[in-house]
């Protein structure tokens, strides 16, 4: 981290879509100071004082903002912070955007043993977190790519199975398909950058004291 960066504010990255209005929430609740993307087309927004700055970037990128230093904090989720598999530090996590990763495919597949299976085709936005998860099970798989609606791939036949983001399973519903196994259970994970935690120690406590959620009741 360079000097030109530890006199820079205190930046802190945000989450765009379903995560950033809870995030923006939790942390005014906290006390802070959140500017309002919403009213403004600029890509950075500082505080009144000029002590902290906010970026917003897709869920994908605050975790590469943080792990080279483009910014201090940031809060991601933690499906997307084991498929980024970035070296961060994890301070503590949020009740915010609780959901799960699992496995689901069509109902005829609840009582396959997937051990059995001499191969498996899984279609996936999460490829390190279903790789992962397969050679922890000992399962043969092939794990394929999908960006977009990976719920189409079973219905094509691109693949067997899928390893997706749950929340209500109203989508798998919709499209004839069940959840199978668990893989994964994520929420909000507030990180921090290793050199700013060091070199910008009392700022970045400041902040975590703000963010950290209390005890139940308090």
């Amino acid at each position: 981290m360079s000097d030109a960066t530890c006199r820079r504010p205190l930046r802190i990255s945000l989450p765009k879509g379903r995560l950033a209005d809870d995030v923006a929430r939790h942390l005014r609740d906290g006390g802070l100071e959140v500017p309002d993307f919403s009213t403004s087309r600029q890509l950075t927004l500082r505080t009144a004082d000029g002590t902290q700055e906010y970026i917003q970037s897709k869920p994908t990128d605050v975790p590469t903002f943080v792990v080279h230093g483009g910014a201090d904090i940031g809060f991601s989720g933690l499906d997307t912070l084991r498929e980024e598999g970035v070296d961060v530090l994890e301070p503590f996590t949020l009740p915010i955007g609780i959901c799960r990763i699992s496995l689901a495919g069509p109902r005829a597949w609840r009582h396959v043993d997937l051990h059995l299976k001499d191969h498996l085709r899984v279609a996936t936005k999460y490829t390190r977190i279903a790789s992962d998860w397969f050679v922890s099970q000992g399962i043969n798989a092939e794990v394929i790519k999908l960006n977009g609606s990976v719920e189409l791939a079973p219905l094509t036949g691109l693949s067997d199975l899928i390893v997706d983001l749950v929340e209500t399973g109203r989508t798998l519903q919709a499209n004839g398909l069940v959840e199978l196994q668990h893989v994964l259970d994520s929420r909000v994970v507030v990180i921090v950058n290793r050199s700013a935690s060091r070199l910008r120690e009392n700022e970045v406590n400041r902040f975590l004291a703000c963010v950290r959620p209390g005890p139940p009741g308090a």
